[in-house]
């Protein structure tokens, strides 16, 4: 599986060229996992998706299949066919099922399918970047 190894070094990558925008921190959403963040504040506080995840962008499933949770546009989304809306999508997750913890997902809010070739890590990671430039209005590196 030296591809999920590549997912991960592209992963953290990704945050290392672009420090202006993103940071990796351990998820508030999935807990043993590292997830991409919005690295300030104002990028937080850009519009009601970001405020919602506390400005987390994307996590790895890292323990269990590596599959990602993103939001991403609709449009591309659809476009990519790579992943389903998340069962909580749109909806605010009981507390009981957070540990007591209030989360309010988008209704972006994807499962993206974990990637099983070279080629399919070029395209999730490819999604990883729609969803920054969607959540940022900015290109990544």
């Amino acid at each position: 599986m030296w591809y999920i190894q590549t997912l991960v070094t592209s992963f953290y990558a990704l945050a290392d060229r672009n420090p202006d925008i993103i940071k990796c921190a351990k998820s508030e959403l999935e807990l043993h996992a590292d997830a991409i963040f919005l690295a300030t504040e104002s990028l937080i506080n850009r519009n009601e998706k970001t405020r919602q995840l506390k400005g987390e962008c994307v996590h790895i499933h890292r323990l269990k299949d590596y599959s990602l949770h993103m939001v991403l546009s609709p449009v591309d989304f659809f476009d990519a066919g790579w992943g389903q809306r998340h069962g909580f999508s749109g909806v605010k997750i009981p507390r009981p099922l957070t540990g007591g913890r209030q989360i309010d997902l988008p209704s972006e809010y994807l499962l993206i399918y974990a990637p099983r070739t070279k080629e399919e890590v070029t395209l999730v990671m490819g999604l990883i970047s729609a969803s920054l430039r969607y959540l940022t209005g900015a290109e990544v590196q």
